[in-house]
């Protein structure tokens, strides 16, 4: 349910028909969720989103005159919204999906296979999950994420200043744990950068799609003074 209680308002965003049907059918079959409507491009997508006031969008990256990503660019600056990026081109390139993140939108998940039947119920389950999850995300306009937190949120009003060393007799370093779920990225992103290099050791559990994890993890370490690099077995 969105966060008044009523069903999720989707409108789905494709210029395939095909693509639009399948993503109608897959949301539609879901209780919490409702169809309000579909749009090939990105014009008749913001007339939609005026006369329809979904809560959820669902949007591909390519689409005829203005492509996905400058649309969704342009979206979060006047009018934020929770977004799903659904495209082929999230499983084949992931900076195309990080730079969705990066823009804004809660999740990226592949495009249904219209003509393979293989594997249909598990990116069902995910784009269902996607939206449930949008639909629960309070966003702001671009560069509030970067806004001074209170005080109180602080390092140093949650670390204490002076950590125990031993456990059960042995020395221990300090360790801090970050965890976000869907829409997380963004938000690790101005942690991170505010950070400095002398920070103890951190470790940052984000859910993402395993295939974007290197990428997401070389972006944290462009954009940061500390050292980020992918966890591995």
């Amino acid at each position: 349910m969105s966060p008044s209680g009523n069903k999720i308002k989707v409108l789905i965003i494709d210029d395939s028909a095909l693509v639009r049907r399948v993503m109608a059918d897959i949301l539609s079959a879901d209780s919490m969720i409702e169809v309000v409507g579909t749009a090939p491009d990105a014009q008749i997508a913001t007339r939609q989103i005026r006369k329809l006031e979904p809560d959820v969008l669902t949007l591909d990256i390519m689409m005829p005159g203005m492509d996905g990503l400058e649309y969704l660019e342009r979206l979060m600056k006047s009018h934020p919204m929770p977004v799903v990026m659904v495209s082929a081109l999230t499983q084949r390139g992931a900076p195309d999906a990080l730079r969705a993140l990066e823009l804004g939108a809660i999740e990226v998940i592949g495009k249904p296979h219209t003509t393979v039947r293989e594997g249909m119920e598990e990116i069902s389950i995910s784009i269902v999950d996607a939206v449930k999850a949008a639909a629960q995300a309070k966003l702001k306009k671009v560069g509030d994420l970067f806004l001074k937190s209170p005080e109180k949120y602080t390092a140093d009003a949650i670390i204490p200043k002076n950590p125990p060393r031993h456990l059960g007799g042995h020395a221990i370093d300090p360790l801090i744990a970050i965890g976000a779920s869907t829409g997380g990225t963004e938000a690790i992103l101005a942690v991170l950068s505010k950070l400095p290099v002398s920070m103890p050791g951190i470790v940052v559990v984000q859910h993402m799609p395993g295939s974007f994890t290197k990428s997401f993890a070389e972006r944290l370490d462009r954009n940061s003074k500390l050292t980020v690099v992918e966890a591995a077995e």
